[in-house]
Parts: structure tokens; sequence; C-alpha cells
């Protein structure tokens, strides 16, 4: 389809040698032809929802883009029912993939203004281009062994469109409504805001919570005002951050603007991140497959207590410990509530409030959905991590 780079890349799938894989879908790869090292993203186009145009259309957008800091595609092609986008291979992956192998409770600060120092001059140019990002986050922030970062970008709707992007933790408030009203590009500073705060936490401050959940939570409480006080970080940061999550769009702060603020006046080099916490990381392919192993363990730690389970009703759960609120008896054991449960169990412990945002049981007997109360919900999530740790 494309080829942007000055070396020729082929554009046939015969002329690379998958190696390993390194991300959902990417894979670390070797161009016979030229003898080069690359990652190739594989996308299923059977699975895509967008017609075959379209996605042309955008692959020649995107390789038109050209910054030290945004990564740009070297070719892409069709291959069967696949589209293969080959890019420059960063060997260290993405700070999503760092934070979870090695720094779970978040990066330093100096280490973390180097990366947002990075990313802004990527939003520069491309709001200077006309172009929204539309998904800023740590997972699309990738850096080499030496120290290189670069924004990934999978997509680019002009400033103009209304079309729905990013990932619902990061998204801003007027993304959710549809009412930017001309303020597109401080979709990616709200964004921007959160990933500081993810990079800071090893994880955004809705990460607990559904994505059908964390765009109505992001458009009632700004999440700043959890970190205001928070003595963990700097001054100037906390000044960052809640400069970016500004609900008013007028007074939100330009990708430009931003590269003024304190925090990012005095940042080191990015040779700094070569010298901290790249030179000890683990090979990336090596990484995801652990992180993938430890996923996989979890999900059958969790299959193998579902038989378990579904033998005990919820009246029985709910036998013991604090009494909960009166409500109409509920037709259904623990086991057709369990995959409900099962992907919050995956990624964290049962959450109150993410249980009570979930939890509609149908009743058959009714005909109609029985709204569990909260301190019902409450009751019943304690008691399914009690019996989840029996049962292990």
């Amino acid at each position: 389809m494309t080829s942007s780079s000055g070396t020729k890349f082929p554009l046939d799938a015969k002329d690379y040698e998958l190696l390993e894989r390194i991300g959902d879908g990417v894979y670390r790869a070797r161009c016979i032809l030229l003898d080069e090292i690359v990652a190739i993203k594989i996308w299923n186009l059977e699975k895509c929802t967008k017609d075959l145009e379209t996605i042309k259309k955008e692959v020649h957008r995107l390789s038109s883009i050209d910054h030290p800091n945004l990564l740009r595609s070297h070719c892409s092609f069709i291959d069967g029912t696949s589209l293969w986008i080959v890019m420059p291979y960063m060997s260290c992956g993405s700070c999503l993939n760092i934070m979870k192998s090695v720094y779970p409770n978040g990066l330093e600060e100096p280490v973390v203004a180097i990366f947002l120092r990075e990313i802004l001059k990527a939003l520069v140019y491309l709001h200077g281009l006309g172009y929204i990002h539309g998904n800023v986050k740590a997972g699309n922030i990738l850096v080499d062994s030496e120290g290189t970062v670069k924004l990934g970008v999978e997509r680019m709707p002009t400033s103009s469109g209304n079309t729905f992007v990013g990932t619902p933790c990061w998204i801003a408030p007027e993304e959710d409504t549809q009412q930017v009203d001309g303020y597109g590009f401080k979709l990616d500073i709200w964004s921007f805001g959160m990933t500081a705060l993810e990079l800071a936490h090893g994880h955004s401050p809705f990460s607990k919570y559904p994505h059908t959940v964390a765009p109505p939570l992001t458009l009632q409480n700004s999440p700043c005002p959890v970190y205001e006080e928070d003595n963990k970080f700097s001054k100037s940061f906390r000044e960052l951050v809640a400069a970016c999550l500004i609900k008013d769009l007028e007074k939100r702060p330009t990708a430009s603007k931003l590269l003024e603020y304190p925090f990012l006046q005095h940042t080191l080099s990015t040779e700094y991140l070569a010298s901290t916490i790249l030179d000890s990381l683990y090979p990336l392919g090596e990484r995801f497959r652990k992180l993938k192993e430890e996923e996989a363990k979890l999900v059958k730690r969790i299959d193998g207590n579902s038989e378990k389970l579904s033998q005990v009703t919820i009246e029985g759960l709910l036998t013991s410990g604090k009494p909960a609120s009166p409500v109409n008896p509920v037709s259904c054991n623990a086991a057709q509530i369990l995959p409900m449960l099962q992907n919050l169990l995956i990624q964290n412990d049962i959450q109150r409030e993410r249980v009570i945002s979930l939890m509609q049981l149908y009743d058959p007997t009714a005909g109609k959905f029985a709204v569990l109360s909260a301190d019902f919900a409450s009751s019943l999530c304690y008691k399914f991590r009690d019996l989840i740790l029996q049962v292990s």
C-alpha cells in the first residue's frame, strides 16, 4: 500500500520473518532483504468495522507524519485478510509494559518529566498540522534502548471531526458528551494529564473501574483533587496535572504552553532513561511472555474456582457476616454472577463501587431486572472475595 521511509522496505509478507510476539498483534520481525529488525503490527481486516478504502486513507495520512517523537511506519500492505504495518523496533517497549514488569507503583518524577516533555513535542507538531492524536496513554509511549521516546499513532481524526476516539479511562469530559465546539486539540491535553498520573502511579485514576463506568466518573469527578494534596509529588508536578484536567476548555492550556510549565523547565536528557530504568530491563519479548503467563495463571485459578462456586447460592453467601438491606429474592446462583466478576478479578481485587455499578441480576420469575441495593451489593462483594480466598 505505502512506503514512507527513505529506505525502500518490501511490500510483501514473504520478505519478513516474524521472530516473537512483543504485544497484542505486534511482532518483533526481521526484514530479510535489508537484514533489519523491525516491529510489525498485524490487523485482522475481517474484524475491522471500517471499509478498506477508509483504512487506506488513514494509513496514507499516518505515513505523512514526520517528527522525531512520533513513531512513523516504514510501510504497510495487505496480506490476505490482514493489514501489515511495518515500523521501527522500539526495543524497550511501551511505558505501560515497563511499569507492569518492573515499576507497578509508577516511575520517579525525573523519569516522568522526560517522557512528558518528549510527548508534548509530538503533540505540538500534530496540533500544528491540524490533527488530534486521540489516544495519549502510557501504552502508546514507546522507548528504545538509547532512551529515544516516540508516541505511537494509531489513527488521526482532524480537529473538526466528531469521531469518538480515545480510551475510556483517559477521555476528556467534552469528548464523552461530543461537545468539543472548536477546542478539539484540548482533548489530547486532558489525556496527557491523565497519562502523567498514570506514569506517576503505575495506573490511570479510573483504571479500577469498568470502561462503561469510567466516562461518567470523568464527567462527575475530576481526578485532580485526589492528587493535589499527595505529598509524594512535587508542587510543580501537581500544578501541571491540575492545568491539564481543567474542565473549562478555554482555560485548559495548549501543548506548547505546557512546555513552559516549571515541571518541564529543568528536565534531564533522554540519556538519563538509558542509565536508570532501561539498562536493567529484560528483553521485551521475555517481558511480554511473562506478563501473559501471569495473566493465564490467574484466569486458570478463577476458572478452577468456578465449579466450586457454582454450587453456592446468593442466599447462602449472605447467611453470615454483615446483614444486607432487605431486597426482593434474586433467583440467580453464584455461577451466573461469576462471568460478570471475572474480568474485574483478573485485573484487580474486587472493589465495592465497581460491583455496585455493574451488578444488575436478571430474575427469570419476574421477567425483569432486579437491581441490587448498595448494601446488598457491598455485602455480596466481600462474600465473593472471601470465597475466592477459601477455595484457592
